[in-house]
C-alpha cells in the first residue's frame, strides 16, 4: 500500500477514536449542560482551496535567450546575433582545421568586416601557431543601396605575405568586384594563396564567376544593414543582420549626406 494511503488510514482512524472519546464524556455530563453545547452554531465550512491557498504563479520571465525586438528602422531581422554567433563557431572550426600548421595572414577588409573579425579569429581555436591579423581597406560602397563597381579602390596591405597563406575576411560579398581585385593584390604582394571568408554571400548580384571559399550565409538580394554592415555609416553596431525599411534608406536624414 502506497505510503500517502496509509497515513490518511491513520488519520482517519484517529479522528474517529477521538470522536468515541467526546461522545463518552458528552453522555456523561448532565441534559442541563448537553442542551447549550447543542445549540452552539457551528463555525462556516471551508473549502480546500481556502484552507490551503496555492501561490499565484508568477509571470514567466523573459528567457536570456530570447532576441530582442529589432530597431524601428529595421523591416525584419534576417539573421538574429544567436545564429550569427553559431555560425561564426562553426567557421572558426573550420577554418582552424584549414590553416592549421600553415602560419595564415587573416586580413579583415576594414571596415564592414571589423565585428565578423574580431568574432571570427577568437573562434579559430585551439589557436593556430604562427597566426597573425591585418588591415586592408576596400571601397565600393557608397551613400546608396546600389554598387558602383567602378569605383573599386584597394589599400595597401600592412604586413609582408610573401610565400605567406593570405584569408580575406569580408563583411558581404556582393558583385564579387571588390573579393576579386582584394585578391588579385594580395596576390600581386607575393602571397602563396589567398581565400576569403565573408559573413555574407549574395549570390544574386554576382557578375563575375568567383565565389568566396568560406561563407556564413547565402544571404537574398536585400538591403541588409548590422553587424558591421552600415548605410551611410550607420547601423555598424547592431547585433543582428537586419533588413533596412525603403523608407528609412530615402529618408532626409540620409539623402542630406548624399
Amino acid at each position: 500500500m502506497h505510503f500517502s494511503t496509509v497515513r490518511c488510514h491513520c488519520r482517519c482512524a484517529l479522528t474517529f477514536a477521538r470522536a468515541r472519546s467526546v461522545a463518552r464524556r458528552a453522555r456523561a455530563l448532565p441534559p442541563s449542560l448537553l442542551l447549550p453545547l447543542l445549540l452552539l452554531p457551528l463555525p462556516p465550512l471551508r473549502s480546500r482551496a481556502e484552507k490551503t491557498p496555492f501561490p499565484e504563479s508568477p509571470a514567466p520571465a523573459m528567457s536570456d535567450d530570447a532576441p530582442p525586438p529589432p530597431d524601428e528602422e529595421m523591416l525584419k531581422v534576417l539573421y538574429p546575433a544567436s545564429a550569427i554567433a553559431a555560425r561564426v563557431a562553426e567557421l572558426g572550426a573550420e577554418l582552424e582545421r584549414h590553416y592549421r600548421d600553415k602560419a595564415p595572414v587573416v586580413l579583415p577588409v576594414m571596415t564592414g568586416a571589423l565585428p565578423f573579425a574580431a568574432d571570427l579569429i577568437r573562434a579559430i581555436r585551439p589557436r593556430v601557431k604562427g597566426l597573425v591579423v591585418e588591415c586592408v581597406r576596400a571601397k565600393s560602397y557608397f551613400a546608396t543601396s546600389e554598387v558602383r563597381a567602378a569605383s573599386v579602390a584597394v589599400g595597401d596591405v600592412g604586413v609582408d605575405v610573401r610565400g605567406r597563406h593570405v584569408l580575406l575576411v569580408e563583411d558581404i560579398v556582393d558583385t564579387g568586384h571588390t573579393m576579386e581585385k582584394l585578391k588579385a593584390k594580395v596576390l600581386e604582394n607575393g602571397a602563396a594563396t589567398v581565400a576569403m571568408v565573408s559573413l555574407l554571400n549574395k549570390r544574386a548580384r554576382r557578375v563575375t564567376g568567383t565565389q568566396p571559399e568560406f561563407a556564413g550565409f547565402d544571404c537574398d538580394d536585400e538591403f541588409v544593414v548590422g553587424y558591421g554592415l552600415d548605410f551611410c555609416g550607420e547601423f555598424r553596431e547592431v547585433p543582428y543582420v537586419g533588413v533596412l525599411k525603403p523608407e528609412v534608406a530615402a529618408s532626409e536624414h540620409f539623402t542630406k549626406q548624399g
